[in-house]
């Protein structure tokens, strides 16, 4: 029985490798698209991607207290926003803050201003308590 399963084991290692052999050729001459990640520390910076590239911020925040990070700004033909944006908690503590991610692809060259503001919604006239601003230059694949 042991032997039989080990031969087996092999017959599903041939088939693997037998599948990535034939899937190789899709992948030549195409770049795997880049992950880019900044935080608050990046606000202010110049970040350049290439078409199907991700780019991920994170941000302190805690919707608990009515404050939120909100997409004020950014020309979505050159940067798509990848999804809803992702909180996650430092601790299971009810009330606890966390971090806020947006998730966004490179669209196609070009040059936007990415602006996030951190702001209760419901508050009218009242300056975001925090932004994030930066530059974001797609640029044409080589």
């Amino acid at each position: 029985m042991i032997r039989k399963n080990a031969v087996s084991g092999m017959g599903s290692i041939r088939t693997l490798a037998a599948l990535m052999l034939l899937l190789i050729p899709w992948g030549l001459g195409t770049a795997a698209a880049a992950d880019r990640l900044v935080t608050e520390k990046d606000s202010g910076a110049v970040v350049e991607l290439a078409p199907g590239d991700n780019l991920n911020v994170v941000l302190a925040g805690n919707p608990t207290t009515g404050y939120n990070w909100y997409v004020e700004s950014v020309d979505r033909a050159v940067l798509l926003e990848a999804g809803e944006p992702f909180f996650r908690r430092d601790s299971g503590l009810i009330g606890a803050g966390g971090e806020v991610t947006f998730s966004f692809q490179a669209a196609a060259p070009g040059r936007t201003t990415l602006k996030l503001i951190y702001h209760r919604i419901f508050e009218k006239n009242v300056p975001p308590l925090k932004t994030h601003e930066m530059t974001v230059v797609v640029k044409p694949s080589p």
